[in-house]
């Protein structure tokens, strides 16, 4: 399961925009994550055939891509999950399982290839100015205080990580799953009424 998240400052622009822009912005989202799993079908991942899986062949990625605009929080966070099926296609049509290791070696790569891909495209389609933050970026011009209005889901994982005491990876992850909520499911509508409203509050 392969999450490409976008930066919080796009998700709270695409959540104020109008339905083009909104458009505009999910193009670019789907284009990026199209333009790096294109550099992870590159890699060298390989299909095992023979006794063992001593007998490696290039094989073509299977990928299934679920769409989503949420967090738990039922703030806007635009992120695709794709899964990668333990299957690849070799050149003469036949199936087989994968050796992932190429992936592991590039999984960073491509998510970096990934948010350079969306800055570039959100720069080129929509005149927006992307400002680099540590190992990602920014959309200039998005208020931070909506931003933080609109990050409650971090702000309960940010809670229990100082309860913990810890502040390592693993313990960010022990602490997203001991704040899931079951996630709610209200229609678009309803949810960029809401959002729209409190970005009123901010203007």
């Amino acid at each position: 399961d392969l999450t490409w998240s976008v930066p919080k400052s796009v998700s709270v622009a695409w959540s104020q925009a109008t339905p083009e822009t909104r458009l505009a912005i999910e193009t670019a989202v789907r284009e990026a994550v199209r333009r790096a799993i294109a550099y992870l079908e590159g890699v060298g991942v390989v299909s095992r055939r023979g006794t063992d899986g001593v007998v490696h062949e290039r094989a073509k990625l299977l990928f299934a891509a679920f769409e989503h605009s949420t967090s738990r929080a039922q703030d806007p966070q635009l992120h695709i999950h794709t899964l990668l099926i333990n299957m690849g296609v070799r050149a003469d049509g036949s199936t087989g399982t994968l050796d992932p290791r190429a992936l592991y070696r590039h999984q960073m790569a491509a998510g970096a290839l990934f948010r350079a891909e969306l800055a570039a495209r959100l720069e080129r389609a929509l005149g927006l100015r992307a400002c680099r933050v540590e190992r990602c970026f920014e959309i200039l011009g998005v208020e931070p205080a909506l931003i933080a209005e609109f990050s409650k889901r971090r702000a309960q994982i940010e809670a229990r990580l100082r309860e913990m005491g810890i502040y390592t990876a693993a313990a960010a992850e022990t602490a997203a799953l001991d704040t899931r909520t079951v996630k709610e499911m209200p229609p678009r509508e309803e949810l960029f009424s809401r959002w729209q409203e409190v970005g009123r509050a901010f203007h």
